[in-house]
């Protein structure tokens, strides 16, 4: 089973200094791990996705919108899908993320278990969330259900933020 740096990704995800990244911030905070190239800019949305992957890390998509002045734009979320593994793999994958994410952040703010796939909630800060989930689960990248270990930052649907 190929594996990515989970510390880092999870280092990368959990930073509570960190200002909501701005494209090209994104892109910086996570060169160490996967390079994620502007796959289309149009004025309503910018949407990044990574294109060479390293084993391990099946997608990775990154989504914008325009912000309040020229040229600002303003983060929605990231998504990466890991694997591809077999369930077991997929397991150990999940719990060894939920231990590092929750050494860096405490207990999930909440959780669901679902017939097909099991999710983890943390609050990194106000206004910024992080999912990680296990089982069949969207692939953000080809719209496809998958078996697969995702991780989303976004910020949470009815947030004043």
């Amino acid at each position: 089973m190929a594996v990515p740096d989970f510390a880092k990704i999870v280092e990368i995800l959990t930073d509570k200094k960190a200002l909501l990244p701005t494209p090209e911030g994104l892109q910086k905070r996570f060169q160490p791990v996967v390079d994620i190239p502007t796959h289309e800019k149009t004025e309503y949305f910018w949407v990044m996705r990574a294109k060479t992957l390293p084993p391990g890390i099946r997608w990775v998509s990154a989504e914008f919108q325009p912000g309040p002045k020229a040229d600002s734009w303003i983060f929605v979320q990231l998504e990466m899908g890991l694997g591809p593994w077999d369930r077991d793999s997929q397991s150990a994958a999940f719990e060894s993320l939920e231990s590092q994410i929750r050494k860096r952040l405490g207990m999930a703010s909440h959780r669901g278990n679902y017939d097909q796939a099991r999710q983890r909630y943390w609050r990194v800060r106000r206004g910024l969330e992080l999912m990680l989930g296990q089982g069949l689960l969207r692939n953000s990248v080809t719209a496809e259900d998958e078996q697969q270990v995702v991780l989303s930052l976004h910020i949470p649907q009815g947030d004043p933020d």
